[in-house]
């Protein structure tokens, strides 16, 4: 992603992993106040970012009736009820090592336990986190696009401070910001169907783009969103096979 773009459910489940108890093996509900304040996605132009109060509320008022269902996915994709941190941390490991071989042991152990550490703490689905990354940057720590995105989540200078990243090239700094630009985005879609091929269509083209369109996800949009569902498909997989 450019985190200037940072940057289907029917499964809105999948991104606000359903409320549980207080129990630190259990996702509870989202929580507005921790959400990052972020100006736009890693890799996306800011200058799109901006509209006048009056067309934020139409697009809000309207937008369930204007979410594009060109973006199918299985609709109990990324329920998850409980969270095993060990089994999470194995399954991304596990899929890390095998088909992004030139990624070194030790990175690959730092960021599945971050991976999971924040997506706990933020309620996200550590494999949703995984697969964002593995299309961004096949979790290579060192990434840098062609726009200046950097990091493992690709993420733009200019949305460090907000995602509290001093070096982007750190492994638990870079998977924090991911993390937290996704639980963002996850609050701005909240309620809708389509809520996770919306939140990954505004980590790489900026939510105020995505709902201009009225959540139509057209060309090379697309083509991304799916990728990324496709390796989140992979991980569950993975995941389901080692229970």
């Amino acid at each position: 992603m450019d985190v200037n773009a940072i940057p289907t459910l029917a499964i809105c489940a999948l991104l606000f992993l359903l409320p549980g108890t207080s129990s630190s093996s259990t996702f509870s509900s989202f929580s507005k106040s921790s959400t990052p304040s972020v100006s736009a996605p890693a890799h996306y132009n800011s200058s799109r970012m901006m509209k006048p109060k009056s067309t934020r509320r139409r697009e809000s008022t309207s937008r369930k009736q204007t979410i594009s269902k060109s973006v199918k996915t299985p609709k109990n994709i990324a329920i998850a009820r409980t969270f095993n941190s060990h089994k999470e941390y194995e399954t991304i490991y596990n899929y890390i090592r095998s088909k992004y071989k030139n990624i070194s042991k030790q990175d690959a152990q730092k960021i599945s336990k971050y991976l999971v550490q924040y997506g706990k703490e933020n309620n996200v689905d550590p494999k949703f986190a995984a697969a964002v990354i593995a299309r961004e940057s096949s979790f290579n720590k060192k990434a840098v696009s062609s726009t200046g995105a950097k990091g493992l989540g690709q993420i733009k200078d200019f949305n460090f401070k907000s995602l509290n990243i001093k070096d982007p090239f750190d492994i638990k700094q870079n998977v924090s910001g991911t993390v937290g630009y996704l639980k963002h985005l996850m609050g701005r879609w909240k309620g809708h169907s389509e809520a996770a091929s919306l939140t990954l269509a505004s980590y790489y083209e900026g939510p105020n783009a995505i709902r201009s369109k009225g959540g139509r996800l057209e060309g090379n949009t697309k083509h991304y969103v799916n990728d990324i569902l496709k390796k989140y498909n992979e991980l569950k997989d993975a995941r389901k096979t080692k229970r």
